[in-house]
């Protein structure tokens, strides 16, 4: 393969990623990995509470439950984040609507009547 084949495939290859990025259902895939890490979770739960499970594999199923619940609380946290960012957007629409649209972030509303 020449040096222009093997670039031409990486363009090809990049352009397959962007194409999935981009069509990426988000939330869906954090619907996904939420359930995929709460199954996770319970399975080492049940290593825990087994009774022929050894000392030594019930402290790795507790390091690892422990870890799963943290990277649970981050997605859940995230989508905590992007709710409260939407419904924030939701009322800056309706204040731009209601009163017009004041100084880019300045905290200002415009003034709908002269003054006097």
């Amino acid at each position: 393969m020449s040096p222009l084949q093997a670039f031409l495939r990486k363009i090809a290859e990049t352009n397959r990623i962007i194409y999935r990025l981009c069509t990426l259902d988000v939330e869906k895939t954090r619907e996904d990995a939420a359930n995929k890490l709460v199954e996770a979770i319970g399975q080492q739960y049940e290593v825990l509470g087994n009774k022929k499970s050894k000392k030594p594999e019930k402290q790795k199923a507790a390091r690892l439950m422990g870890y799963l619940i943290q990277v649970l609380t981050g997605l859940l946290s995230d989508v905590a984040v992007d709710q409260i960012l939407q419904k924030w957007k939701r009322v800056e629409k309706l204040a731009e609507a209601e009163y017009g649209k004041a100084g880019q972030g300045s905290g200002e509303v415009a003034r709908t009547t002269p003054t006097a």
